[in-house]
């Protein structure tokens, strides 16, 4: 059985994980009070004294407007973090694997973006990100990079939750239409990152996401839309389209961050999900969970 020492586990992606079905690993995942990710001699002691086969690194500073105010958190999470866990791993022989974002890339060129696009971040999340995964690489050359788009799922604090939680309780949305990516359930990236790390997968950068390109504006849509199959929403419930001129933010996203994942698809086998079914299996999670937190 494979011993994963996964980092960020009680983030989003990282719960998931935990809770995957059907995978043969071993999963230890201590808390950041047992295991401060940014503190070099602490990570070496820890890996050390706890034998793994993998790291996986769940964990980042991903509140991407408050990066910008906030660059030395997300320089210690993102940029330096993920050279200490990569250089554990290599004193001990264990694989590295880290996961990383689209935003990266800047949303000019030509979309969608093959692992081997340059690489021109707009904002210090996406720089930071970035150092990250240069980090890893230069500390570990049996690291694996996975890169990946606008995370969701149904148990955590997310876009699609946030959307589900508004438009269920009657408030109307206004969406911005002209930021282009790849919505990605988490339970798909979960499978793909399973599948890289048991079938051996040479080192390297792949990109994951599910099928498919939507704005924000659709995705909202596209949860009012499935949220109306559970719920009678209210008419205030509407989804109304905007623009990055009537909505700025303090950090820069890509217009345009669609990945290509033809490579990691191929070289696993995987058919990808399309986007608006992972957003609608979310929702329904979302839905199923708040009737089960209401009193009988």
């Amino acid at each position: 059985m494979t011993r994963v020492l996964l980092v960020g586990g009680s983030g989003q992606l990282g719960r998931v994980i935990r809770h995957m079905p059907g995978a043969a690993w071993r999963i230890e995942s201590p808390p950041s009070s047992l295991l401060d990710v940014t503190n070099d001699a602490e990570v070496r002691r820890y890996v050390e004294a706890h034998p793994c086969d993998v790291i996986l690194n769940c964990s980042a500073f991903t509140r991407v407007d408050d990066a910008e105010s906030q660059l030395g958190d997300a320089e210690r999470l993102n940029a330096h973090a993920p050279g200490v866990l990569a250089e554990a791993a290599a004193r001990v022989g264990a694989l590295f694997v880290h996961v990383s974002t689209d935003y990266v890339f800047d949303g000019s060129g030509q979309p969608p973006y093959a692992p081997d696009a340059p690489c021109r971040p707009l904002s210090v999340y996406g720089r930071t990100k970035l150092a990250g995964e240069m980090a890893a690489v230069a500390a570990n050359p049996r690291s694996i990079i996975v890169r990946t788009s606008w995370l969701h799922s149904g148990a955590a604090n997310n876009f699609v939750a946030r959307a589900t939680q508004l438009l269920s309780s009657g408030r109307p949305m206004r969406v911005l239409s002209d930021q282009i990516g790849t919505p990605t359930c988490c339970d798909s990236l979960a499978n793909a990152l399973n599948l890289l790390i048991d079938r051996s997968a040479p080192p390297g950068i792949y990109h994951v996401s599910d099928a498919g390109a939507a704005s924000w504006f659709d995705v909202a849509f596209a949860v009012r839309d499935e949220l109306s199959r559970h719920v009678q929403l209210a008419p205030t419930a509407t989804v109304t389209a905007i623009s990055g001129r009537d909505f700025p933010q303090r950090a820069t996203r890509p217009r345009v961050s669609v990945l290509d994942c033809h490579k990691t698809w191929d070289l696993l086998g995987i058919t990808p999900v399309a986007w608006v079914e992972g957003v609608r299996q979310s929702v329904a999670e979302r839905v199923a969970a708040q009737r089960a937190d209401q009193p009988a």
